[in-house]
């Protein structure tokens, strides 16, 4: 599910206009029931004009831009997925989206990122699109099938890449690539290899309402998963502040055996959306712990 599904080219004259913003809040209460914060909204409001008017100069016009999606099973919303066709094979082709208005950064630890004025650690914006592209691939069996057919991308459109120097040390993959207010030239490079600029619109069409469309359903079998996972503990993907709070307790844990002391880390939440209530989980981590 979007709020807002449009033509680039479309959505881009609603955004000059300092009209998109607005419709995402009206749909957000409408579809979410909920209101927005002030943040988000001005988000939106700095956000997707840089992003539509680079599709727009990448002759990218006529993709079918999907703006907050949903992911399936999920509270997470991807800012954009754009569905067009892929310019040597002619399959619908989807690339998700991470809009970040951040001009300073630095990585903290693995793949946690440190911002002034943050109360914690944030995901890096990377390894944030990379897990939503694995989790969307994993949900959805049509996708299972053509993974290629899903590329990620950060873009930090505010941010020079003397700003954010140790964020680029990130291995890219085609499920998370980064780009910087110094990079506008290969995104459009990259985006102009991944989805057709001579594609047809009705083919753009089709692509989203495929997506739209899609089946979802693990991809995987839940026990042989549930199997792996005990052994291997890599087989679910963790989103966002999951991810966050798994990567904080693995470094209190070395952090620990390191000073060869005792930590407590408390996680505050619930641990599914289906949740109504949510609740504190105190762990004690001692010098020994695995």
């Amino acid at each position: 599910m979007a709020l807002i599904r449009g033509k680039v080219s479309d959505l881009l004259v609603e955004a000059q206009a300092g009209q998109l913003h607005q419709r995402l809040h009206e749909q957000a209460r409408f579809q979410l029931e909920h209101r927005v914060g002030h943040g988000e909204l001005t988000s939106w409001a700095r956000s997707l004009p840089v992003l539509l008017n680079d599709l727009a100069d990448a002759d990218l016009g006529q993709v079918e831009v999907l703006l907050e999606h949903k992911l399936p099973h999920s509270p997470k919303r991807v800012d954009a997925v754009l569905c067009g066709t892929h310019p040597s094979t002619g399959e619908a082709t989807y690339v998700l989206v991470e809009l970040k208005q951040w001009s300073r950064a630095e990585l903290e630890t693995a793949d946690l990122v440190y911002l002034a004025g943050y109360g914690q650690p944030v995901l890096h914006p990377v390894e944030q699109v990379r897990r939503y592209c694995e989790y969307l691939v994993d949900e959805t069996p049509a996708l299972a099938d053509r993974p290629h057919s899903v590329h990620g991308v950060a873009y930090l459109h505010n941010a020079r890449n003397s700003g954010i120097t140790t964020l680029l040390r990130y291995e890219p993959t085609p499920f998370g690539r980064l780009f910087t207010l110094d990079d506008r030239a290969a995104l459009v490079e990259h985006l102009r290899a991944v989805l057709d600029p001579d594609g047809e619109r009705d083919a753009a069409r089709e692509a989203a309402e495929a997506f739209l469309n899609f089946r979802h359903a693990p991809a995987k079998p839940l026990l042989d998963l549930a199997a792996r996972e005990i052994r291997e503990r890599e087989q679910f993907v963790l989103l966002d502040e999951q991810q966050v709070a798994y990567r904080t307790v693995l470094n209190a844990v070395d952090e620990a055996r390191r000073a060869n002391t005792r930590t407590v880390v408390i996680v505050i939440g619930g641990p599914a959306p289906a949740r109504a209530s949510s609740r504190s989980a105190c762990s004690e981590i001692s010098p020994g712990a695995g």
